[in-house]
């Protein structure tokens, strides 16, 4: 199997050595981190598998790129009131890079009777484990969801929020309200999601029974020159409302979510159900996914069945065709734009984790992804659309220190 490693660790390995030995002796400083050394293969020519927003990934010929990442995590405190945070993450990104980028950096202060306020890059709580979505030690399965997850590729964003942990009628709530903004690129073109308002709710039902609901909205900007002109190609026509449904600029967005975790004994399961909303060429979806998992010593074998579907593509092409050779030009551009962004599939994925050493996962997982006609979540890169359901192998070792 040919592969291509797609991660530079080098400088985050000598940057968190050489911080281990400086903060040492500090008490009140601690550094930790975690990595993915992982490798995915798909079976079909000229379709690629990626994380959402990546530039590029694994087709016939393995890669490292989709799932292969290294953080590192820096904790101070100056006193048991203020504390801050800073965490670093290596991987293959919407840029074409690898290069560490600042995921979080925030300050906090604990306010007293259950609050705490934090400001800066603060992981963003769009999905049930969105605060260690990147750290696969931490998960039973291989990878997140793509089916649900892979709706929103946002991770952190830039404001502030006041967080409360308690009791509500005897049951442990912690409840979360933010306010801030993100950018970042996708396949090279930036994304703005400014204005965002949200709040993330989590209680702990019962013994091992965890629910959350969030839900966040704000305004979408797609900066992408293509989408752009075509917008303004169809302003000129008397079509122009079309070019209004596809324009991706300060529209409304929004994403909801909710979960369940259980851990009972050797058990362990999650299932979640989210829905995003906008008012541009970016559709409308509905995703869900259901795990369950039983632990048989250091082994967890565990299966996922999930879906993402298109609830509504937002744009109506109702430009028509051959009256001349412009319009048809015209509304075949359209069609392709919105068969870009059809991205229905359902997946069916088996796996297994072993605990193979302290901090040291071992995991393997295939998964069996139906496409319904289109190139879902795949990317095309010059080959026909799958035919028959793609088959996904995947191996990686996850670690934290």
């Amino acid at each position: 199997m040919r592969t291509k490693h797609g991660l530079t660790v080098l400088s985050l390995t000598l940057l968190a050595a050489a911080s281990q030995q400086a903060l040492a002796s500090g008490p009140d400083f601690r550094v930790s981190g975690f990595g993915t050394v992982g490798v995915v293969q798909v079976d079909q020519p000229g379709i690629e598998f990626r994380q959402v927003g990546q530039t590029s990934g694994a087709g016939e010929s393995a890669s490292f790129k989709p799932d292969s990442r290294l953080g590192v995590q820096f904790d101070g405190s100056v006193n048991p009131t203020f504390s801050a945070t800073l965490q670093l993450l290596a991987k293959h990104s919407g840029q074409g890079d690898d290069q560490p980028r600042v995921e979080w950096a925030f300050g906090k202060a604990k306010l007293g009777g259950g609050f705490t306020v934090r400001a800066g890059r603060i992981g963003a709580p769009y999905f049930a484990v969105s605060d260690f979505r990147e750290v696969g030690y931490a998960n039973t399965w291989l990878r997140t969801p793509s089916d649900v997850y892979g709706q929103v590729f946002f991770r952190s964003f830039d404001g502030a929020d006041l967080l409360y942990a308690g009791d509500v009628a005897g049951v442990p709530v912690t409840a979360q309200v933010l306010v801030g903004k993100t950018t970042l690129a996708y396949e090279r073109t930036d994304i703005d999601f400014k204005n965002q308002v949200g709040v993330n709710l989590t209680a702990e039902l019962a013994d091992g029974v965890t629910l959350r609901l969030g839900h966040i909205s704000g305004k979408l900007t797609v900066q992408s020159s293509t989408m752009k002109q075509l917008v303004g190609v169809l302003g000129a026509t008397p079509f122009a409302s079309v070019g209004q449904q596809i324009d991706c600029t300060d529209r409304k967005a929004s994403f909801t979510g909710v979960g369940l975790s259980v851990e009972k004994g050797n058990w362990v399961g999650a299932t979640e159900y989210t829905q995003r909303k906008t008012s541009c060429y970016v559709p409308d979806t509905t995703g869900w996914h259901v795990m369950a998992g039983y632990r048989f010593g250091s082994f967890t074998p565990y299966a996922v069945v999930s879906e993402l579907r298109l609830n509504d593509r937002n744009v109506v092409n109702n430009i028509p065709r051959n009256v001349n050779v412009q319009l048809t030009t015209l509304a075949l551009t359209v069609d392709g734009l919105m068969d870009g962004v059809n991205i229905t599939q359902a997946t069916t994925a088996v796996g297994v984790r072993w605990d193979a050493y302290r901090n040291v996962a071992v995991k393997a997982q295939y998964e069996r992804v139906d496409t319904k006609g289109g190139y879902g979540l795949f990317r095309n890169v010059g080959g026909p659309r799958p035919a028959d359901p793609v088959q996904v192998l995947s191996l990686a070792v996850d670690f934290v220190f």
